[in-house]
């Protein structure tokens, strides 16, 4: 393919011509996204692009500022649609709405611009318009040099052999300059070798890319795809495909708090800080609190229903840290711990360490929390921030043995990192002059439990690092503890 500038003028021209090229910013989205640049690229797109092209990844602003990263990856782009389809008008087409023209004419944006109106405005910016035969499109042919030597010299390995010939029936000939001449044949092939690779996984990339967005909740699955690579949302689509959809937090939420139990104790019976217990002798219904024993809420007759036991619900209230030990809720120690309070409460005794109760319940609900604002969309929220990537890779569960104080702590850190993002994100959104009155609406209603979510995690982070020292050496069971442990666990013959 030879690159025709006057392709990346005239998508210029339509994208940002007049409104600030290099420095221009499109209008905020329903979803909160924005366009940079002179060629518009979306910023959800940025950080993919940038990486493959720069080799690095940027951000929306890194992007705006350099002409050079805006340039290399329109070039980048644009051109690998012209390689793919064949001809500058599918790839305009592409450009717009991600499919060639036969697919994407009939597309149209938020102002009623169509594919097939995009590519006209392309061509009349071209200056040509021209169509060959058959009235498609079609890419200007390469020109090539003419000639038995043009087509000799146009080789830079034909030229590298005919020098070594020439210099080879010399007397003396050059033997460093015939070695150098010799590897750059090498490396060429080389290179040649690793673009075609690099073409054929391209072009595989943007195959799975173009099924995952024809999919129900596709936008979803391309957004995972850019921000965790292609397997991980191919794999998303399949557990999706084969499993029922779960029950959305705010769904659950919503059915707990119609019974007429508040927001909070729905909370609570959700990560396990709180469970409803039934009187068998007098009928009443009341939900407990683990780590202190005490009675939090009568719930019979609660809205004229009794509390569902098995509706979890949303997390929107705080469960700071401050002030508790989390190290004792964490790896072995906390899972001898809370085998240890399982067993005291299943035979009504007095929990043997109310500490790490309290500490896991309350892990328990910063977890649930991130996971309910993960899956929540909101304008400024971050690419990266999905529920997929924050359950996988990045939830602290202190029910796993596996969980020890130093991962909690290096989670913690990814994720206060990602929420002062967001944070920042909302706020930006909020403050700025262009988003939308929807986008704005949902910036303000996200930063509320973003900041009280960055709070508690900060507040874990601090007492992690506060007592990482005091627990090392084997975890201390008493006598009396190891008896409660058989009786609600016996080991078997």
């Amino acid at each position: 393919m030879n690159w025709n500038p006057s392709w990346a003028n005239a998508i210029a021209s339509i994208e940002s011509q007049g409104s600030g090229g290099y420095s221009a910013v499109g209008p905020t989205t329903q979803k909160g996204n924005r366009a940079y640049g002179k060629y518009q690229v979306m910023d959800f797109n940025i950080p993919t692009w940038t990486e493959k092209h720069l080799g690095q990844r940027l951000t929306p602003d890194q992007f705006l500022n350099s002409p050079e990263a805006q340039e290399a990856v329109f070039k980048g782009e644009f051109g690998s649609y012209v390689s793919k389809y064949g001809n500058p008008q599918d790839a305009a087409s592409a450009w717009f709405t991600g499919r060639p023209q036969s697919e994407g004419g009939n597309r149209s944006d938020a102002l009623g611009t169509t594919g097939s109106g995009y590519v006209s405005k392309f061509n009349n910016a071209l200056g040509t318009g021209a169509t060959l035969t058959g009235g498609q499109p079609m890419m200007q042919p390469e020109q090539k040099p003419k000639g038995l030597l043009g087509g000799l010299f146009s080789n830079p390995d034909k030229r590298a052999r005919l020098a070594m010939a020439l210099e080879g029936m010399t007397l003396n000939p050059n033997r460093g300059m015939m070695a150098s001449l010799q590897g750059g044949i090498e490396q060429r092939g080389l290179d040649r070798k690793e673009a075609a690779a690099e073409a054929k996984q391209l072009a595989q990339r943007n195959k799975s890319l173009e099924f995952l967005a024809q999919q129900e909740g596709g936008e979803d699955y391309v957004r995972l795809a850019q921000a965790a690579g292609v397997p991980t949302a191919i794999k998303a689509y399949l557990e999706n495909k084969k499993a029922p959809k779960s029950t959305t937090a705010q769904d659950k939420i919503a059915r707990l708090k119609s019974t007429g139990v508040p927001e909070n104790i729905a909370i609570g019976i959700t990560d396990g800080r709180l469970v409803v217990r039934q009187n068998d002798v007098t009928g009443e219904t009341f939900v407990l609190d683990v780590a202190t024993g005490q009675k939090v809420f009568d719930a019979t007759g609660a809205g004229g229903n009794e509390v569902p036991i098995d509706q979890p619900a949303s997390i929107t209230d705080e469960g700071s840290l401050a002030g508790l030990d989390p190290t004792k809720a964490l790896a072995a120690r906390g899972y001898a711990n809370s085998w240890l309070n399982a067993a005291a409460d299943t035979f009504g005794q007095k929990l043997p360490a109310p500490e790490a109760a309290k500490a896991s319940a309350a892990m328990r609900s910063l977890a649930t929390r991130t996971i309910a604002l993960a899956e929540t969309e909101f304008a400024g929220k971050p690419t990266n921030f999905l529920r997929e990537r924050v359950e996988q890779n990045f939830s602290i569960n202190p029910d796993q043995i596996s969980m020890g104080p130093r991962v909690a702590l290096e989670r913690s850190n990814v994720i206060i990192d990602m929420l002062q993002e967001t944070v920042d994100g909302a706020k930006a959104v909020i403050a700025g002059g262009t988003a939308t009155v929807n986008a704005k609406k949902s910036a303000m209603d996200s930063l509320p439990k973003s900041e009280a979510l960055l709070r508690d995690y900060i507040s874990l982070r601090e007492a992690l690092n506060s007592n990482l020292g005091n627990n090392n050496g084997p975890v201390q069971i008493t006598p009396t503890q190891n008896n409660l442990m058989d009786l609600y666990a016996p080991e078997k013959d």
